[in-house]
């Protein structure tokens, strides 16, 4: 998924909310993350998946954060509260809801819908061209670095050929599982004119795809 610059066309794009949660594949027989790693799903929601009918979505709990869903998934852990926010399709189950998606007219249009996404606790939206590429418009920009080492409370990490230096909280349970090579979540707001991430904050490590 690319991200949003004031360049980008999005006249005639599809606008979707963005959901903080984990990209799953249900292949119709299975249910697959990112990395085609297949997820430790209960039978119970699996069942309620529609056999032979392939299909992309989101692992989500509505009104709780990425940290839930990531905990759930890894731990395994209760999956009552988990949906699937399918991409593009309609599926008929009662673990799945359909995203909603409006036609956009213009960038102003894309404006004010990211600003009532935003307004009411979303992440940010979502816009897919005619060719099927996607846009993230959010507040911020996640990205994926190769970690390298902890030293102290930064994190160093190789991003795009260059080394850079995390800074953000990091937990306890987080600095446990960083080790050299693993990909991590950073976050970051705008790049330097030197290219580089402005203040870049450490998210998560990347173990749950």
């Amino acid at each position: 998924m690319k991200t949003y610059t004031p360049k980008t066309n999005v006249t005639g794009c599809l606008m979707s909310e963005k959901y903080n949660g984990i990209f799953c594949h249900w292949t119709g027989y299975l249910l697959r993350s990112k990395n085609g790693n297949i997820f430790n799903a209960p039978k119970s929601f699996t069942d309620q998946l529609p056999d032979g009918m392939p299909f992309r979505g989101e692992l989500y709990i509505p009104g709780a954060g990425f940290e839930a869903i990531k905990n759930t998934v890894q731990n395994g852990g209760d999956w009552s509260a988990i949906c699937i926010m399918v991409f593009h399709a309609v599926i008929h189950s009662p673990v799945c809801r359909i995203i909603e998606y409006t036609r956009c007219t213009s960038t102003d249009a894309a404006q004010r819908f990211f600003e009532t996404v935003t307004a009411a606790g979303g992440e940010g939206i979502v816009l897919t061209d005619p060719n099927g590429t996607e846009y993230k418009m959010k507040n911020f920009i996640d990205d994926e670095a190769k970690a390298l080492e902890l030293i102290g409370n930064s994190l160093h990490c190789l991003w795009q050929g260059k080394r850079i230096k995390l800074g953000g909280s990091i937990a306890k349970k987080s600095r446990a599982l960083i080790e050299a090579g693993k990909q991590i979540t950073f976050r970051y707001t705008e790049l330097t004119s030197s290219g580089l991430p402005f203040q870049p904050r450490f998210v998560t490590v990347r173990d749950y795809e």
